[in-house]
């Protein structure tokens, strides 16, 4: 048994496999969990260093997409009278929503 190197020899793996499955169970099965617990590690690794990726690029401005949506649905409900509170806030997060397009036109010229 070797290594499958690409989706041929990992097909011809699974035929082994399934044919000594039926008499070798357990060592089967060993074997499958003992190859998933050193290769999940590294995969476990990639999977956090992404989420935190995601998280720092996404969160912040998706939390400034929902305040703004509460903030404008409570202006246009019935009964609600426009705030100066209201509208402040709505610059604010307009601000904060430019803040990334200034930022990066201000880094590409300072690298350029």
């Amino acid at each position: 048994m070797k290594v499958p190197r690409d989706m041929d020899d990992a097909k011809a793996l699974g035929k082994v496999l399934s044919k000594y499955k039926d008499t070798f169970y357990v060592q089967v099965l060993v074997a499958y969990f003992a190859t998933y617990i050193l290769i999940d590690p590294i995969f476990l690794f990639v999977d956090i260093v992404l989420t935190m990726a995601i998280a720092k690029g996404v969160a912040p401005p998706s939390f400034v997409a929902i305040k703004a949506g509460t903030t404008l649905y409570q202006l246009t409900t019935a009964g609600e009278a426009v705030s100066w509170n209201s509208v402040f806030v709505l610059m604010i997060l307009a601000l904060l929503s430019i803040l990334p397009a200034i930022f990066q036109k201000k880094l590409k010229q300072k690298f350029e």
